[in-house]
Order: C-alpha cells, then sequence, then structure tokens
C-alpha cells in the first residue's frame, strides 16, 4: 500500500475519532443546528441496500451492504430479510448437513434499543410460547415477525410508517436469533438494520 493511500485512511480515521468526540461533548446543539451532516455521515456507512414497498430504504448497520439483498450467512445458516413497515419476513435456509434448530423463545426484535421479544406475525401473544423449530439439511422456510411489544389482544401496531419517516431521521431494527445444531447448546447471531426515507 502506498504512503498517500495510508495517510489517506489515517486522516479519515482521526477525522472519524474527532467527530464522534464532537458529537459525545455537544450532541443536543450539534443535533439541533447540523442534523443535515449527521445523516451525511451516516449515509456515507449505510447505503441504500433494500427498498421495502413503502419506498424506506433498509440497510446492515455493520457489515457488507450488497444492494438489492439483506443477506448473511452465520454457522452454516443462511438469514434473509425482506423488511416491511408492518412486518418482517426472515427466510431461514440450512445449507450445513445436519439438522439445524431456532430457539424462537430466546429470540429478540429491538427497535430503537427499545429490546422486546420476538412475536410471530398474527398470532396472539396469549398462545403457547414460541416453539423450536428444526430445518433439515437444505431445507428453506419463511417467518413473519415483529416485536412482541407491538402486539396486543386486539391488533398488531406497525414497525414503522414511510410516512413518520423524515429525512433526518432513522429508525434502529436489532434482531437476534438463537441457533444450535445440536438443540442443546445455543449461539445468539445478531443482524442490526438502520430504516430511513428514501430521498429522491
Amino acid at each position: 500500500m502506498g504512503l498517500a493511500l495510508k495517510l489517506l485512511l489515517l486522516f479519515l480515521v482521526l477525522c472519524t475519532l474527532a467527530t464522534i468526540i464532537w458529537l459525545c461533548v455537544d450532541f443536543r446543539r450539534y443535533l439541533k443546528r447540523h442534523s443535515w451532516l449527521l445523516l451525511l455521515l451516516v449515509s456515507m456507512d449505510v447505503c441504500a441496500q433494500y427498498t421495502d414497498k413503502e419506498g424506506c430504504e433498509v440497510a446492515f448497520r455493520w457489515g457488507e451492504n450488497v444492494p438489492g439483498q439483506l443477506e448473511q450467512t452465520k454457522d452454516g445458516i443462511c438469514y434473509r430479510f425482506l423488511p416491511s413497515g408492518k412486518s418482517w419476513i426472515i427466510r431461514l435456509e440450512n445449507q450445513g448437513n445436519g439438522d439445524v434448530y431456532i430457539n424462537w423463545a430466546r429470540a429478540r426484535f429491538m427497535i430503537n434499543a427499545v429490546s422486546s421479544a420476538l412475536a410471530f406475525y398474527g398470532r396472539p401473544l396469549s398462545e403457547e410460547p414460541l416453539p423450536v423449530t428444526c430445518l433439515k439439511a437444505g431445507e428453506q422456510r419463511d417467518f413473519e415477525v415483529t416485536s412482541a411489544s407491538l402486539v396486543d389482544e386486539h391488533r398488531t401496531r406497525r414497525i414503522y410508517r414511510a410516512s413518520e419517516l423524515k429525512n433526518d431521521r432513522l429508525i434502529g431494527i436489532h434482531i437476534v436469533l438463537s441457533a444450535s445444531d445440536d438443540g442443546i447448546c445455543f449461539n445468539y447471531n445478531e443482524f442490526s438494520f438502520l430504516v430511513s426515507k428514501k430521498i429522491y
């Protein structure tokens, strides 16, 4: 790597650190006066990876952003996410040779850092606890989920609305799923997303 490239990377890291320190020290006044700069900094990190039916852009907060898909493979399971404002579809595909177990009772669905249990969309919370699902080798299944905090006796509220998102507002979605290859020892796989209004 050339010297100029190393200096450029060092300069970018120092600028990012200076901005983070500045945000921590002067956060409230910063948000009121310079919210456009915050949007610019976040948009450098996040590209429009997936656009839902309502026109909201969804991208992984951390990791590789491939336009058109929200997909990651962890521990032999391919996780694909199809978001919308009312619910998210999680498509699980077992790419390994053995069975894989998903413990839905241990799963979490967080919206803007407010943690909640994960719930199947359209299923009342009063029913039995969420099951452990077994995926055979090569099997693929879809699960429509939402946050349990949005479900009450009569209806399920929306996760987000495109009309409520302003150009400088982001919604953080964090999904934690518990998977195992033996049904006994479960590992936690975390997925973080940012949802923003599509800017035309």
